[in-house]
């Protein structure tokens, strides 16, 4: 049972996370157009940065009558943080010398 009230997911760490799976998202779809091999997963990357927004959102509570429950909240935080950290390790798996790296897009 959780006795804590745990604070909520800084708003700096949101939007890091949601930089780096908009810069992979980039990163990965550019090289699609010169190494057609990485068309699916150009494709795949394109849900990560929605599905992040979507829980973050949900995390606050928005869509929920009455607040987000604590539980849910701190479940759908760990999830967007698993999301995050999947788009730094397939990031990490693009080879550097075929697929440069991008800057983030400006917020």
């Amino acid at each position: 049972m959780l006795t804590a009230n745990p604070p909520r997911m800084p708003l700096a760490e949101a939007k890091r996370g949601l930089d780096l799976c908009d810069a992979y998202l980039l990163r990965i779809c550019q090289c699609a157009m010169t190494q057609p091999e990485l068309a699916a997963d150009c494709n795949r990357a394109r849900s990560l940065p929605d599905a992040l927004r979507m829980q973050l959102r949900a995390s606050t509570g928005e869509g929920w009558d009455g607040g987000v429950p604590l539980r849910a909240r701190l479940e759908l935080e760990a999830q967007a943080r698993k999301t995050v950290a999947g788009c730094v390790e397939l990031d990490a798996e693009l080879d550097p010398a075929t697929c440069t790296r991008v800057p983030p897009p400006a917020r």
